[in-house]
């Protein structure tokens, strides 16, 4: 427990003050304590560094609990960035007016009126 004041003008009152002791100073802040202060330091410790530590103990709990699902979180990713790539297809097919190619058994690629979307996209003017 401290009080923080700005390392200025205000610094005098605080030194005028009887209860205030000076405890450290940095160029921007002066940190002071009361009697009543380091009986709160005594009695309950540094909260903040307990904070920090809970704050951490909490962080590696939710670490080790997505561990454990590791392999079903990346496998629930590749799912979505398989989906999301098939509706990137979808949307565009939709969009440029692409249609479904018609599948034969022979060995032939007939294309008719047939354009490339990046030459599409990339060209102001485009003779398909």
């Amino acid at each position: 427990y401290m009080v923080a004041s700005p390392n200025d003008e205000s610094k005098l009152f605080l030194e005028t003050a009887p209860e205030f002791k000076l405890n450290f100073a940095t160029n921007e802040w002066i940190y002071w304590k009361t009697p009543r202060m380091e009986e709160l330091d005594e009695s309950v410790g540094d909260i903040f560094a307990a904070i920090c530590d809970r704050e951490f103990q909490l962080a590696n709990l939710i670490r080790n609990k997505v561990l454990e699902w590791h392999d079903k979180v990346l496998d629930a990713c590749s799912l979505a960035a398989e989906l999301d790539c098939v509706l990137s297809f979808a949307v565009a097919a939709v969009e440029r007016d692409f249609c479904e190619p018609s599948l034969v058994k022979e060995a032939v690629l007939y294309i008719e009126e047939g354009r490339h979307p990046l030459c599409e996209l990339c060209t102001q003017t485009f003779v398909p």
